[in-house]
């Protein structure tokens, strides 16, 4: 494990089997690797095929830091557990090779001054016997110890950068800037969002628009297992609704013109209208069109399509061979089931957060949707509670086409999003199958796919890190495994906890603690110094995809910071509540904006034209950095796996925890929007109610001097666990009182502080 993929990094061993229990782990110190940093020349070569597209200019081209590594070998009689300092080649896609043949052998740079170079590295060694007090997985205890680590994790989240504005003000221009997109001015009339007539309804969607007419991100709407046309109408309906939009407080009073000045709401549900409006598969049951090609001419979808996969009947399963052509077609005839769960839960979130008169006019036609694929899907889901990734259709025996399971990728992880969905429309139907199945998937993740943590989901072998089905290394003991499937599980495992706490079923939400644990280990508790010169981004709370590939801050940690939100209140842990605050401020980081250069969180923002790699515009975000091991620019892909997504995110998170969260029952705080919470007290004595906050300004003067956010801005406060007595609690910020609230407009997040530059 070469350290471009040391985003939280550890080396366990846990056995619990054959009468004996114990686990150790090696977690390196990435604190030490920033500070003692040594030069080297001829360091991180790649192999001849890897691709170096869109590399980012380096300030030294052939000089780079000596790089560091881990490994774990269970080949031999005894395992080996190793860390240290060693080079290593990188390669395509994306895996660390170090040949013992004597051809790593490097020279390394002196010091300044010509002292000798000095070598220094440190690691923590955790061990644990049978009987230990942390009755956690050894995974569980290395991935908390991580994050309270000091410099690192925790102590990062009440530091500045990445966020530079309020969410509010980067919600204002991302989002203006994301409907206007038009990448290919001779192609393009108008901008990403667009609204036509499909299936007599008027419907809307904000179109992916990477690369050139024909590829397959490009004028595409999506409700896909990645980019989710309904995840950001639910983030755009969200906006619409804020109270301080524009970034002042708004009362009652304002017409929803002065707080919904992008007129958000609408679109969002034009695009619920066009999720709606999606063409059955030709079986007409459940499954429905979730790719659409829209044609600006006909100003139509000229092309759907159910999956973003396809393989060719003409070659025969084989999970030990890798397809070839693995098929990604625009005109995939597949139909992808976690792209409709996932969709379909997202519609019923959407209903949860609607307004009265909203949520009358679209429950009928939402529930009408999504009950018809329930009711498919439970004829799906196998006794074992499993299902498979992708179906297509073929001539039923007496009934016409029928939809049947593709035999590649049967074995998965995609439980997690189909209990989501199932739990959540019980909740809505109080139907006992859909509750019943949810449980049956939930089992099926429980028993096949946490014991050795097997997160075979679509993207983990069909997408850029190709690999068979079978892949399995031995000598470490790891199975591939993607973050994708991970977050859907924690969705589907609290949404069961949600329904089945307290009636003594499976320990739902124990699981999606192991689950967020495991998921942690996949998230950067720190930003290295070390992997470029300039480093490519300030990385800390961002997410990778998986085990056999390298991208840094990718879209997804938008996905996984919700899904750590539900489970940190639900289990009351406020390090998962901070793992996901932490996530969502690392969803903007590479928004393109002078001062991400300015502040150091995004220093090369764009490419110059003769790179080939695609301008990204002010307000946008490609969806990640460093892809292929290398210091590098990936391209924007969509909306929804970029700013939009993020700002989806943000939506949930100000409702939910708003800007600043406290639970006194459980003393918790988290600071969410652009501040640190440094301290709470809460007085409640005969005088009357008082919280005391001590907050630190994290986006202003001290915070940022190279290019602070000057102005004084809002935040809701939202305040929970404040027991009987007094219903108005007087506010104090600072040391200075600010409002006295209700115990009730607390507890909603509807209590608005300001947070004064400093």
């Amino acid at each position: 494990m070469g350290d471009r993929t040391f985003h939280a990094p550890a080396v366990v061993l846990q056995q619990r089997a054959e009468g004996i229990e114990g686990a150790v782990a090696l977690i390196p110190d990435v604190v030490s690797m920033n500070q003692n940093a040594v030069g080297c020349s001829g360091c991180r070569t790649t192999d001849g095929l890897q691709n170096s597209r869109w590399g980012i200019p380096q300030g030294h081209p052939n000089v780079t830091t000596f790089p560091s590594a881990a490994d774990v070998e269970l080949s031999g009689t005894l395992p080996v557990l190793s860390f240290g300092l060693m080079d290593y080649v990188t390669e395509q896609h994306v895996y660390f090779r170090h040949p013992n043949d004597g051809s790593m052998q490097r020279t390394l740079l002196s010091a300044p001054g010509g002292d000798c170079v000095r070598l220094r590295y440190g690691y923590q060694l955790r061990l644990q016997a049978d009987g230990a007090a942390d009755e956690r997985l050894m995974y569980q205890q290395a991935a908390t110890s991580l994050w309270r680590q000091s410099s690192i994790g925790s102590d990062l989240l009440s530091h500045p950068k990445p966020q530079m504005s309020p969410m509010v003000a980067i919600a204002n221009r991302s989002y203006a800037a994301a409907v206007a997109f038009r990448p290919h001015t001779g192609f393009d009339t108008e901008g990403a969002f667009v609204e036509f007539e499909l299936g007599g309804q008027q419907v809307g969607g904000l179109r992916s628009m990477q690369g050139a007419p024909g590829s397959i991100v490009y004028s595409r709407i999506f409700n896909s297992p990645w980019w989710n046309t309904a995840h950001m109408a639910l983030g755009m309906y969200a906006w619409s609704q804020t109270q301080y939009a524009g970034g002042s407080a708004k009362g009652e009073a304002n017409s929803q013109a002065d707080r919904d000045p992008l007129d958000l709401r609408r679109r969002a549900l034009l695009m619920v209208n066009f999720t709606l409006a999606s063409p059955r598969a030709p079986d007409g049951q459940g499954l429905w069109s979730t790719n659409c090609y829209f044609n600006e001419s006909t100003r139509s979808c000229s092309v759907w399509a159910g999956a973003l996969h396809e393989i060719p009947d003409s070659v025969p399963y084989d999970r030990h061979i890798l397809p070839n052509p693995i098929w990604r077609p625009v005109h995939s005839s597949w139909f992808d089931a976690a792209g409709c769960s996932k969709t379909a839960a997202l519609l019923l979130r959407f209903l949860d957060q609607a307004d009265p008169i909203d949520r009358s006019q679209l429950a009928p036609r939402v529930l009408q949707f999504v009950t018809k694929y329930a009711d498919w899907l439970l004829s799906e889901i196998g006794m074992d509670g499993s299902i498979a990734a992708w179906f297509k259709m073929a001539d039923g025996a007496s009934d016409g086409t029928v939809a049947v399971p593709v035999e590649w990728l049967r074995f998965n992880s995609h439980g997690g999003v189909h209990a989501w969905f199932l739990a959540e429309l019980y909740r809505h139907t109080n139907t006992g199958a859909y509750l019943d199945a949810a449980r049956s998937l939930g089992e099926f993740l429980l028993r096949e796919i946490l014991p050795q943590q097997r997160w075979a989901d679509f993207e983990t072998f069909y997408s850029c890190s190709e690999k068979p089905e079978a892949s399995y290394d031995a000598r470490s003991g790891q199975w591939p495994r993607n973050t994708l499937s991970m977050i859907w599980a924690v969705d589907g495992l609290v949404s069961l906890h949600e329904l089945d706490k307290g009636n003594g079923s499976s320990d739902w939400l124990g699981a999606a603690e192991r689950v967020s644990d495991y998921m942690s280990l996949y998230q950067a508790v720190w930003s290295p110094e070390t992997l470029g010169s300039p480093a490519s981004a300030y990385v800390f709370g961002g997410f990778t995809s998986q085990n056999s590939d390298s991208e840094w801050l990718d879209a997804r940690q938008s996905n996984a910071a919700e899904a750590l939100l539900r489970v940190g209140l639900q289990a009351g842990r406020v390090d998962l509540l901070e793992r996901g605050a932490a996530a969502l401020r690392a969803g903007f980081a590479l928004v393109t904006d002078q001062r991400g250069v300015m502040n150091g969180v995004f220093p090369v923002q764009n490419l110059p034209p003769s790179a080939g790699r695609p301008f990204v515009p002010a307000g946008l975000e490609p969806e990640n950095i460093d892809h292929e091991g290398i210091p590098q620019l990936p391209a924007r892909s969509g909306p929804d796996w970029g700013e939009v997504g993020a700002l989806s995110a943000a939506g949930t998170f100000l409702k939910e925890l708003g800007g600043v969260y406290i639970d006194i029952a459980r003393n918790m705080s988290v600071g969410v929007d652009g501040v640190a919470v440094a301290s709470v007290v809460f007085d409640d004595d005969q005088g009357g109610r008082r919280i005391g906050i001590e907050l630190v300004n994290l986006i202003g003067s001290s915070s940022l001097p190279a290019a602070p956010f000057v102005d004084t801005f809002e935040v809701p406060l939202k305040v929970v666990g404040i027991g009987p007595g007094s219903d108005h609690v007087s506010i104090e910020v600072n040391g200075r009182l600010q409002i006295v609230a209700s115990v009730a407009d607390l507890r909603l997040g509807r209590a608005i502080i300001q947070v004064f530059n400093a």
